[in-house]
């Protein structure tokens, strides 16, 4: 798959496979698939790769967010505290 491959070479060699395959059927997918900043995250460490293509700490980071102003919403004030 494009994301688990081990360099952006594979990669960019499976994005070929995947228009070959869907570029007859649904024109949109290979529109996607040429997109430039697919790969963008090739230009990072391996180590770091996931991170960035999911959004995971993203979704993660939001909930903590929104629980935190949930709380402070039902304390108006310190003196509520």
């Amino acid at each position: 798959m494009i994301y688990h491959a081990n360099s952006k070479e594979e990669a960019l060699n499976y994005i070929d496979f995947m228009i070959r395959k869907w570029k007859k059927q649904d024109r949109r997918v290979v529109n996607l698939l040429l997109n430039p900043a697919l790969l963008t995250f090739y230009n990072f460490p391996y180590a770091i790769r996931r991170t960035i293509y999911s959004t995971n700490l993203i979704e993660g980071f939001n909930k903590q967010l929104k629980r935190y102003t949930r709380r402070k919403e039902q304390f108006p004030n310190e003196e509520s505290l």
